[in-house]
């Protein structure tokens, strides 16, 4: 208390009852600046472009080392061994803290897998494919990722001991972080994890499962009976890197599938931009009972932050979620089957959709309509060198031979004539 230090200390409700201490880190948000310029001057971590989940991270990092610090001090021997674990980018300035202030505690940093890796592979860059191509820094750059980066790297090249969980992300450190683990530890799972009876496993399962279904039924306004499918996935909320959209288009396809005849209940357990319980939820099911109207957005339990802007959201929206399961196709799926084609309009133009865009067609009063994810992208301008149709970054060609399909996605037609040159980039 002296050291103006908040904490509350219990034990962890997991086997082994571990001492757990939960810091209050929210003071230091007021210190930040000073606390990031300190980082610079000792280690070079540029926290200039910080933003979001860094600053609560780095604070709870930096209040951590506070507590750490205090408890070797007044509690501890000098004789005491102590090794300080710091795991992930987000405990990062901790661990540099200890490694400056408390030299006589032993420091090593974990990563289970690099920031600026995840970043590459989340934006749909092959990271495997080209590991020995990339640098991590310049990198970290193009994708807004320079505090997260910057501090990780740090943290590797100062600690005492950097390890990683796996050769292959030991790989990934060495060519985004430049530099090598000391030791590589597997990740581990403990068999008392599950339950040790099976009647203590049968059990909590059949509560779990039945809280499961009460949640469901009272969202959607419908009775799940007893042979339903749960199928769930969980983890850290990314995207593309855990597999989410994968897991999503997998459970699409199985609306249309003939032979599948149970009900699925298809749950995503990720912690999401969270604002808070909805309240009409927690209303349904403290009254109990059953309910044949669904409420408002029965996909999601919680209210979120700017939920337009979240992947699994706009999925489930976009693909009209929940369906029936036997869902009559009306509609044809086109590119990647993630979007609808519309239907003509009896005028005989198509619909747009509010992404739209629209091309003028040099020299003409036309206009085209594209997707906001076109396959290509056209730039035309008038031939000063003849009539010949040109494609200067490819092999000549006339525009008229480009391949059906692509044009009808694009939604333009051959152009009639050659007083016009056509640049195509793919």
């Amino acid at each position: 208390a002296a050291e103006g230090l908040r904490v509350r200390t219990g034990r962890w409700n997991i086997p082994g009852q571990p001492l757990v201490i939960l810091v209050d880190f929210q003071p230091y948000f007021s210190q930040k600046n000073q606390l990031y310029g300190k980082a610079w001057e000792d280690f070079g971590v540029d926290s200039l472009h910080a933003y979001g989940d860094y600053d609560e991270a780095s604070m709870f990092s930096y209040a951590a080392g506070l507590v750490v610090e205090s408890f070797f001090r007044n509690k501890l021997s000098s004789k005491k061994k102590v090794v300080y674990q710091a795991h992930g980018w987000m405990t990062c300035l901790g661990a540099l803290y200890i490694r400056k202030h408390v030299p006589e505690i032993a420091t090593i940093f974990t990563t289970h897998a690099t920031s600026i890796g995840r970043s590459i592979a989340g934006n749909g860059k092959p990271l495997y494919d080209y590991l020995w191509a990339y640098n991590g820094t310049q990198m970290a750059g193009e994708l807004n990722m320079e505090a997260k980066h910057s501090v990780e790297r740090q943290a590797a090249h100062n600690v005492d001991c950097f390890t990683t969980v796996s050769d292959v992300t030991g790989r990934e450190c060495a060519e985004l972080l430049d530099k090598q683990p000391d030791v590589i530890l597997p990740n581990g799972f403990e068999a008392d994890f599950v339950p040790s009876t099976a009647s203590a496993f049968s059990k909590r399962r059949k509560e779990a499962r039945a809280k499961i279904l009460q949640v469901a039924g009272a969202l959607t306004g419908s009775e799940f009976a007893d042979d339903t499918l749960i199928v769930a996935t969980s983890g850290r909320y990314e995207y593309r890197n855990k597999g989410i959209d994968v897991f999503l288009d997998a459970a699409y396809r199985t609306l249309y599938d003939s032979d599948l005849r149970r009900p699925v209940l298809l749950l995503i357990q990720v912690p999401a931009w969270v604002e808070g319980p909805r309240t009409d939820l927690q209303e349904r099911l403290r009254q109990g009972g059953t309910y044949t109207d669904p409420l408002p957005d029965p996909v999601v339990t919680h209210n979120l932050h700017e939920p337009w802007n979240d992947p699994v959201l706009s999925f489930l929206h976009s693909h009209s979620f929940p369906r029936p399961l036997r869902h009559h196709v009306a509609q044809r799926l086109w590119c990647l089957g993630k979007h609808e084609r519309r239907p003509r309009q009896q005028t005989g133009r198509r619909r747009g959709s509010h992404h739209a865009q629209r091309l003028q067609l040099a020299g003409s009063g036309r206009t085209a309509q594209r997707s906001h994810r076109p396959l290509c992208r056209f730039r035309q301008e008038n031939d000063r060198q003849g009539s010949a149709q040109r494609w200067p970054t490819r092999r000549e060609s006339p525009l008229e031979k480009l391949h059906p399909a692509l044009l009808r996605c694009l939604r333009l037609r051959p152009p009639q004539g050659t007083a016009k040159k056509y640049q195509i980039t793919l």
